[in-house]
């Protein structure tokens, strides 16, 4: 019966770190960094290396900032920005955190367009990458003419609208090495492309958050774009456990329990 109880205990401390999301810029290491062309974490509180833009809190057309997050829903324009590293070699990893949704109706959460696709505060999605939500309410990342795939279809992360967490989605673009895309929720691997090669033009131009279409609303965090393909492990390692109240009680609870019985024997 001493070690159902003790699996117990050790199940329920794991369990108290099902949530997870990533360091963020300000908490990486200097390995880390290498490589960050830009991390937005709508904090307001700035960033140790000035030669990395950090925007701080602000309001947009199409969210607005609480808390130290970006509330984003479908009103007003899309926020959008261009990109001064144009990752002609087709190699870069993004990473935000999902912190909620309830979108639906194909909104998108961020995109990031390369050269000649929609023209930066227009509705649209040609020639590029997605984050966003399917109309059955699944987030996934769509491929919109960026690159030439082998394999055709969204990759899905497995979560889905009224989410609420904090779950790290990673998307790895490799054009050079393994020709794939790869897409992670918390340092796991959830799908991938292969054969993922230039279809026309595959530097990155511009980088949008929110949509002019689409429906619901989202909360998400620590935006941060490479301009180089992380691998599985630099990907696990940008991620961190976070403590479940439930879980921690429960963990902890169970341990007593073990603790209690060994005193009476």
């Amino acid at each position: 019966m001493k070690k159902y109880i003790t699996l117990a205990a050790l199940l329920a401390v794991g369990s108290a770190f099902a949530n997870a999301a990533s360091l963020g810029y300000n908490s990486m290491t200097d390995a880390q960094r290498e490589g960050v062309v830009f991390a937005w974490d709508f904090s307001g509180t700035g960033t140790e290396d000035p030669g990395i833009p950090v925007v701080g809190a602000g309001n947009d057309d199409c969210f607005t900032v609480e808390d130290g997050k970006a509330v984003v829903d479908r009103s007003g324009t899309p926020w959008t920005d261009s990109l001064t590293n144009n990752f002609s070699d087709g190699n870069f990893t993004f990473s935000l955190d999902v912190n909620s949704f309830t979108a639906s109706d194909s909104q998108t959460l961020v995109a990031l367009y390369s050269v000649g696709g929609t023209a930066v505060g227009e509705t649209g999605d040609s020639k590029s990458l997605q984050i966003g939500v399917t109309d059955g309410g699944e987030l996934s990342v769509f491929n919109k003419g960026y690159a030439s795939i082998g394999t055709s279809g969204n990759i899905s992360t497995g979560l889905m609208s009224g989410y609420s967490g904090d779950a790290t989605v990673t998307v790895v673009s490799d054009m050079t090495n393994t020709e794939t895309l790869s897409v992670y929720v918390d340092g796991e691997l959830k799908g991938s492309h292969s054969n993922w090669t230039a279809s026309t033009d595959q530097a990155l131009m511009w980088f949008q958050i929110g949509a002019a279409f689409g429906g619901g609303e989202a909360t998400i965090s620590n935006i941060t774009l490479w301009n180089k393909a992380l691998s599985a492990s630099e990907v696990s390692a940008i991620v961190i456990p976070e403590p479940s109240a439930f879980g921690m009680l429960a963990g902890l609870g169970a341990l007593v329990l073990v603790a209690s019985r060994r005193r009476r024997k």
